[in-house]
């Protein structure tokens, strides 16, 4: 996994957008009051619909 400050986020957003979405791997984003993930859509799509389904069983 991937982790980069908000900042080194900030300066390359396109080419991390375009990274997570080729890669399907997740970058996490270090901050000072939180951290976050960044994720393809695809890649959140298909954790929703798992949960969904897991939620049915």
């Amino acid at each position: 996994m991937t982790i980069l400050t908000v900042s080194a986020v900030r300066t390359n957003l396109y080419q991390l957008i375009d990274q997570v979405t080729e890669s399907y791997r997740s970058i996490y984003i270090t901050g000072k009051p939180t951290n976050a993930v960044l994720l393809s859509a695809e890649a959140r799509e298909v954790i929703q619909e798992t949960l969904h389904f897991l939620s049915l069983a």
